[in-house]
């Protein structure tokens, strides 16, 4: 029998720093630089040590962070058609 693979690229966001984890069946696989010492940690290890220090971790491919993405794209297309 094969396993199931989820791989999830999510936005770690700090106060001091935004970047991307890649998670691959609930461990981290890839990180920006910033990161790279999160590597073969598990996504709820990471969760918690960037909630303790006033982030959030989310999945980017969510509805939600989606919708984010495309409304923050249409304002700038917006704005650029004003200039």
């Amino acid at each position: 029998m094969s396993e199931s693979v989820f791989k999830t690229l999510y936005q770690v966001n700090l106060p001091y720093a935004v970047f991307g984890i890649v998670v691959i069946n609930n461990v981290v696989h890839e990180a920006a630089p910033m990161g790279k010492w999160m590597k073969g940690k598990s996504l709820e290890y990471i969760e918690a040590w960037v909630s303790q220090r006033d982030g959030i971790v989310e999945p980017v491919s969510s509805p939600e962070n989606m919708e984010k993405i495309q409304n923050k794209f249409r304002l700038k297309c917006i704005m650029r058609e004003q200039v």
